[in-house]
């Protein structure tokens, strides 16, 4: 559901009123629930963080997952330089294996020519 509604972000596609209703049907009670409250709106990209660090205890793969789809977040916002630090954040602490390493690598490539171009790369 969660990468349903990034793709439709960047395709110009705004889905919030199927989003919210979508999540009706998760447990918000625990993670991951603050990387879908930040997509909705409901806490800031920090806080977000915040919680995949206490949360997971310090675990790994929720911080994997908060730099991911912080990434993700920074992107539909139109933050390139706050998507690349978390996407080198991500390619660090996410697992080679994992969907998020590969997420995290592949977009990290797609950033590269114009973070150069700009001048921050």
């Amino acid at each position: 559901m969660l990468w349903l509604h990034i793709a439709r972000l960047r395709a110009g596609a705004p889905d919030g009123p199927a989003f919210a209703a979508g999540m009706k049907t998760l447990d918000l009670s625990r993670w991951p629930a603050p990387i879908f409250d930040l997509f909705l709106g409901r806490t800031s990209l920090e806080t977000m963080r915040r919680a995949a660090f206490e949360s997971a205890a310090g675990n790994r793969e929720g911080m994997c997952q908060g730099a991911v789809f912080g990434d993700e977040y920074a992107l539909t916002h139109g933050d390139r330089v706050t998507a690349a630090q978390l996407l080198h954040e991500a390619t660090n602490m996410c697992l080679a294996t994992e969907n998020q390493y590969l997420t995290a690598w592949a977009e990290l490539k797609r950033l590269e020519p114009a973070m150069r171009n700009a001048g921050l790369w």
